[in-house]
């Protein structure tokens, strides 16, 4: 009795697990991978040129069996430098465009994919491999274009910006400066770029101040200009 008892419950574990499996695969969604850049590019003077392919990755859920949207990005290099990398899935960056650039000035350039003007992930080169740090390697920007910027002095930064205050419905964008290297990902070089500040990102903070009509979000746009303005 309790062999057949056993029995049956192991049959109908395995006729739900097989239930279940096959009901994924009838409602799961295909993932649609997309070719979003294809280049040679010298990417390590040490090495050849390298042909570089960038792929985005993108699934829709589709119900209760298929719950998990995919949106992703995978690089794949061959010539000089042959590997691969697909951004972890907790990312959710599926790549639109792409730019190669010395970003710290090593010498070794840097992949930049861009879900949009407002969200970048940096792609980098060590000893001819891929690597990508979530929490290091990823910019995301409430406003402001995110691409890279020149400074007077031929150096690259981002411009970022948070909203102020964060969570409030009058929030305003608060723009901030990073630079990216390899030993430390992107880090705030606000303070370090006086004039870049002054010259691109007051003027249009006092013009949004200016044009504003809510009086909260005025007040806002007036702590986030104190905080930038240089000290007299």
């Amino acid at each position: 009795m309790i062999r057949t008892l056993v029995c049956a419950i192991a049959i109908a574990t395995v006729a739900g697990s097989l239930w279940t499996w096959l009901e994924l695969r009838r409602h799961r969604s295909p993932t649609v991978v997309t070719e979003v850049g294809s280049f040679e590019d010298v990417l390590d003077p040490a090495l050849s040129v390298t042909h570089v392919k960038i792929r985005r990755l993108a699934k829709e859920s589709t119900g209760l069996f298929d719950a998990q949207d995919i949106r992703s990005s995978r690089v794949e290099l061959a010539g000089g430098i042959r590997d691969k990398l697909s951004l972890p899935l907790k990312v959710d960056l599926a790549a639109q465009s792409s730019q190669v650039v010395d970003l710290d000035g090593n010498g070794i350039k840097e992949i930049l994919l861009y879900q949009d003007e407002f969200v970048v992930g940096v792609v980098w080169l060590r000893k001819g491999k891929l690597n990508f740090r979530p929490d290091r390697d990823l910019l995301k920007s409430w406003a402001f274009d995110i691409r890279p910027k020149p400074t007077d002095d031929g150096h690259l930064v981002f411009v970022a910006a948070s909203e102020f205050p964060e969570g409030n419905l009058n929030a305003v964008p608060r723009p901030r400066l990073f630079s990216w290297n390899e030993q430390e990902g992107f880090r705030d070089v606000t303070s370090s770029y006086p004039t870049y500040v002054n010259k691109h990102l007051l003027p249009v903070l006092r013009e949004a101040l200016r044009s504003e009509r809510n009086e909260d979000r005025k007040a806002n746009f007036a702590k986030v200009l104190a905080e930038l303005s240089p000290r007299k």
